[in-house]
Parts: C-alpha cells; structure tokens; sequence
C-alpha cells in the first residue's frame, strides 16, 4: 500500500481531494506530505518487531480505539495501520475540526489495501458525551489518542479501569545547526524550509525552531538564507486556508518576536514566504517552552555559543521533543547525552517522513500488546 502510494500520483491527488479542503491544507502540501508519510512508514520492520513480541508470550490486544487529532490528516495514520496489521480491528473517532484525515484513510484502504478496511471504523463520540463514549471504549483493548494536554486528560479520565491508554500530546521539532552556511548551504536551507512550511507550521514533525552552535552573526547569516529561499519554497507548495483567528494569531507573533529581538539585541528577518517572522537571538540558558509555542511565531533561530551543553540546553523540554533535523545526523547520534532525548533524527527535508519507532508503535507492549 505505502509503495503505491509513493509511485501513484494519481492516488495521492484522490486522497489530498478528500483531506484538502477539510484539513485547510493546500493539496500540493498534502500530496507531499502523504508521499513522506509512505515513505517513512516500514511495515516490515515493526511486524519483525510484533513477531518477537509474540514469540516473547505476549498478546495482541483488541479493538484499539484511536482518537485523531485536528491539526495534521495523516498523524493517526501510523497508529491506525499498525493496529490493523497486527490483525484488531480499529475504531478510529475523526477530530471535529478535521473529519477528511480519517475518512481519506478509509478511502486508501479501500483502493490500496482493500483486506484490511473492513476492520477500520469511523466512529462519533462528541466531548462531553460520556454515553458515546462508553459506547466506543467499553470493551476496548487499548485506546491510543492524539491532542492538547486537556484532552488528553479528559480521554484518559473516560477511560474505563484496565484499559491503557498511549497519549500522543504536543511536542515541538528541532533544527541543529553548527556555524554559518557553508558550500552546501543551498540544499541545507532547502530541506529546513520544507520542514518548517509543508504543513504550515502544524503538528509535532513541523520544524518549529534552529539552534545555531556559532556567533549571532552565524544565527542571522542562516536567517538571511532561509527568507531568502522561502518565496520560492512557497510557490512549490502554498500555504492553506487560515481561518482569521489563526492569521490574527500569527500577525500577534510576528509582532512578539520583534519586541523580544529588540531586548535582546537581535534582529528580525521577514519574508513573504513565511507566515511570521524568523528571527535570531542569543541565547545562554535552557529553552522555555513558551519560546517554542504557537505564539513563538513559526520558526525562530537562536544563537548557542560554540562548546554548550546541548543535553543540559534541551533537558527542560525532554518530555516534549519529537525530531532533530541536522545535517551531523550521524554526528549527532553519537551525541551520547542529548540524542536519546529525540525520537528520531533525520537531514533536512525528511522530518515529515518518520520512521515507525517515532510513534512507539514497535514497543507495543504498552499499548497493543498484555504479557
């Protein structure tokens, strides 16, 4: 199913139909990130690893009910095909903002992978409807969800006892960069672009922020390159449809980040391309969360002078990273201290691809799986 749907085009351009207009993506946007989605899901290697699980006494559990989240169509994709692979059945509940990203799954299922459909449903609880709920998660084995914080809270206090349930909450991406843009800057600033733009800045895989290991003139020589390039990155896949919250939220940031480069001395880089400013700073201490937020604006570069403790830098937010986009990547994975604290590592460009260890869905025995 994956393989065609990379080499398929036209399957990808039926299914961006459905998740399009829905998502507020724009289908070019779409069709690629359903291309990275496929080419980064391995089946084989996470039935290797549900093998071995099996072979070590444990069991599948079933049905899995798995609640979608709003922002990106295809993040409850991985979750969804895993729980069908190994055989249970899936009661897949669609956000209220974001019907088309599950009904666009049945849709390739049912073209694609047409064995495994008939044990994917859609299915409605609407919050605060505790009967829905009830109904839905009473004889399930496991409920896997994606959301906010509150959300998540609220799911896991519906959850009936005995019934784990594997929180997907919010988390934020990375970039590492070492000095200024050397020779092979060009492809560099190409791939972080599309990280941070494919999907508008969504989702816990979208690059939401750069470490630049250099000088505050390393930091803006970078900021420079990337407003530079991201017009054209804009044309090649255009932003969606914001809704006028959204692009009142934005035009907040963009003024936040100038008061908060003012005080530090640092400057800002506008470009049309981007949906808010990219900015350089310095910065000495631990990262806040807050810097990172929706309000952070939709990429931020910061200046880390050259020899700091990256792991000590980042361990504030340990609990809330997914990827590290690095041209180093096998620099960094040698990093003994600061890699464990990433899901994944990839080069720029291939954040939107994520391998299946990004969702624990190999280590499914907290959730798919009872010894």
């Amino acid at each position: 199913m994956c393989a065609r749907l990379r080499r398929d085009p036209a399957l990808r351009g039926r299914i961006a139909a459905i998740v399009a207009p829905e998502s507020g993506l724009h289908s070019a946007s779409v069709d690629r990130l359903l291309w990275h989605w496929a080419d980064g899901f391995a089946a084989d290697a996470f039935l290797a690893r549900a093998t071995q699980l099996r072979e070590d006494g444990a069991r599948a559990r079933g049905p899995i009910v798995i609640v979608a989240p709003s922002n990106l169509p295809v993040a409850a994709w991985t979750a969804s095909l895993e729980a069908l692979l190994l055989g249970l059945s899936v009661r897949l509940r669609p956000a209220s903002g974001d019907p088309g990203g599950p009904r666009a799954l049945q849709r390739l299922l049912a073209e694609a992978a047409p064995s495994l459909v008939g044990r994917l449903r859609l299915v409605e609880a609407r919050r605060g409807d505790d009967s829905a709920w009830r109904a839905i998660t009473s004889d399930a084995g496991a409920i896997v969800a994606f959301g906010g914080e509150p959300a998540l809270d609220a799911i896991a206090a519906r959850a009936p006892a005995g019934i784990p349930v594997r929180r997907h909450g919010p988390k934020v991406s990375l970039g590492l960069l070492r000095g200024g843009p050397g020779p092979q800057a060009d492809a560099v600033v190409d791939g972080l672009l599309e990280d941070a733009l494919l999907a508008d800045g969504r989702g816990c895989l979208s690059l939401r922020a750069l470490l630049v290991e250099g000088s505050q003139a390393d930091a803006m020589a970078w900021a420079q390159a990337l407003a530079h390039a991201a017009p054209a990155i804009r044309q090649r896949w255009p932003a969606g449809t914001l809704d006028p919250a959204l692009l009142a939220q934005a035009r907040l940031a963009a003024e936040a980040d100038a008061v908060d480069a003012a005080i530090a001395g640092g400057v800002v880089v506008r470009a049309a391309g981007l949906a808010c400013s990219a900015i350089a700073t310095p910065l000495h201490r631990g990262l806040r969360l807050a810097q990172l937020g929706p309000g952070a604006g939709l990429l931020r570069l910061f200046a880390v002078p050259p020899g700091t403790d990256l792991a000590e830098l980042l361990r504030p937010l340990q609990r809330q990273l997914a990827a590290l986009v690095t041209p180093e990547v096998a620099t960094w994975q040698a990093e003994p201290a600061a890699s464990p604290l990433f899901y994944a590592r990839c080069p720029p460009g291939r954040m939107q691809a994520p391998r299946w260890h990004l969702h624990d869905g190999v280590e499914a025995g907290t959730a798919l799986f009872a010894r």
